[in-house]
């Protein structure tokens, strides 16, 4: 069991005592990616690696009624080879459907997704 568990259940339970939301970040996991502030991060771990370890700490902060998910840049090739994981309909599936997480779902601020977005239009388009 990863250290972070019984931490991601205690929060959204002492927010939720003090009237206050809580978010579980970054979505689907980074596990050793390059920072998406500094560029595109492509993730190529398998799905069976988030199962068992990345989504664990979501999965008990789901449970313990977490307001929000903040979802991650990165591009999870497992789970959507094309689209960085803040704007994948299949994360955003694997979020509600897989996980049952009914919360609000945020994406990071503007930066990193216009360097991703930007990186990925570059290469296949014109000027």
């Amino acid at each position: 069991m990863s250290l972070h568990i019984p931490r991601t259940t205690y929060t959204p339970e002492a927010s939720a005592s003090q009237q206050m939301g809580s978010t579980l970040k970054h979505f689907p996991g980074y596990g050793n990616n390059t920072d998406t502030h500094e560029g595109v991060a492509h993730d190529t771990r398998s799905y069976e690696t988030f199962t068992q370890s990345d989504f664990l700490p979501f999965e008990a902060g789901i449970a313990a009624n977490a307001s929000a998910v903040l979802v991650s840049h990165n591009i999870a090739e497992c789970m959507d080879d094309q689209s960085p994981a803040s704007l994948s309909h299949a994360v955003h599936s694997i979020i509600r459907n897989d996980l049952g997480f009914n919360g609000i779902m945020r994406r990071e601020k503007r930066e990193p997704i216009e360097k991703t977005l930007g990186n990925i239009i570059t290469c296949g388009g014109s000027d």
